[in-house]
């Protein structure tokens, strides 16, 4: 795995190349929130599933940096 690798994609209006979804029951992100009497402290936990997919792999370009 490179540290200077870089990716580009064409514009979305092009071609579609990347889909995402959700699954039909969670439409938007789950909110876990955690109290803590002793501290006075208030924590959140955002988590969201999502599926992503590659339709068409020509608009993708992965470049893989400068060599070190």
């Amino acid at each position: 795995m490179s540290q200077t690798a870089w990716y580009l994609t064409a514009a979305p209006t092009q071609m579609e190349t990347i889909t995402c979804c959700h699954p039909a029951n969670e439409p938007r992100p789950l909110l876990d929130e955690k109290a803590e009497y002793v501290s006075d402290a208030l924590s959140w936990k955002v988590s969201l599933d999502l599926a992503v997919g590659v339709i068409d792999h020509r608009n993708l370009y992965r470049n893989p940096g400068a060599q070190v």
